[in-house]
């Protein structure tokens, strides 16, 4: 009889997953571990360990082969953000926030768009991140301006806050500009 709460029989990963996992776990076990806690006392931003990354198509997750990624679905994405953030929890989340601007461009991205930032996204010569805030309280776009590194966005929505006196919630994403008619609803080009 088998245990009422394994689910192995009801999930397991194919070959090509394991492979993923086994290269991603050979990488940072080679390029991430041995350097993680250097690179935090010394506050060092690992620029040659994320290119690596790129080199192996980590950069490129979500982004479509046609526009130079590796079109690969969230659970293989998973299993390669788990085996960096073994090795450096910072580094897997960095990374993983290049992944989700750079599919952001590719998946609502204008043609002229995607020619201009993906290629130096796929291979992080470009890095793209993006921040998120609330009213009141870190970044606005009332309160400062946006950093001269690229195109912003910002997303509104009238969501329920927290806090009583503030419904509107703003979200600002760099490093991605589209005709509004191509982006998702809530987004605006600056």
């Amino acid at each position: 009889m088998t245990d009422q709460f394994d689910l192995t029989p009801q999930f397991d990963l194919t070959g090509d997953q394991r492979e993923i996992q086994e290269l991603a776990r050979r990488f940072t076990a080679d390029r991430i571990t041995p350097f993680a806690a250097e690179w935090d006392e010394k506050h060092i931003f690992p620029r040659d360990t994320i290119k690596a990354a790129a080199e192996l198509g980590f950069a490129a997750i979500y982004v479509s082969e046609e526009s130079g990624g590796i079109n690969l679905g969230r659970l293989e994405a998973a299993l390669i953000m788990e085996a960096m953030a073994y090795g450096c929890p910072s580094t897997s989340a960095f990374i993983s926030i290049h992944n989700m601007a750079s599919w952001m461009i590719d998946r609502f991205g204008g043609q002229a768009v995607k020619d201009k930032y993906l290629p130096s996204l796929v291979t992080m010569d470009r890095i793209a991140s993006y921040c998120l805030t609330e009213p009141g309280s870190g970044w606005t776009p009332r309160r400062s301006r946006p950093a001269r590194c690229g195109m912003a966005i910002t997303m509104s929505s009238t969501a329920p806050s927290s806090s009583s006196r503030a419904a509107a919630r703003t979200k600002s994403m760099s490093r991605w500009s589209a005709p509004a008619r191509t982006a998702p609803r809530a987004f605006r080009a600056w």
